[in-house]
């Protein structure tokens, strides 16, 4: 049970993380049955998901300001 190949570009990245992190994500990856870069790659994109919506709240909230003035 693997997950589908997309045919995408791209990188590859060494990366070195600790010890209790990497337990971490074996016992999720037992769970869940995922693959680590599976996980690392969702994880990246929920963190620049998150910081591009509160980069785009901030420019709401300076909008809003500007228009009251």
């Amino acid at each position: 049970m693997g997950r589908d190949k997309l045919l995408t570009h791209k990188s590859r990245i060494n990366l070195w993380i600790i010890d209790a992190l990497d337990r971490r994500l074996e016992e999720f990856q037992k769970t869940s049955g995922w693959s680590k870069t599976q996980i690392i790659e969702v994880a990246i994109a929920c963190f620049l998901n998150a910081r591009e919506m509160e980069k785009r709240e901030r420019e709401v909230k300076r909008g809003l300001a500007e228009a009251k003035q």
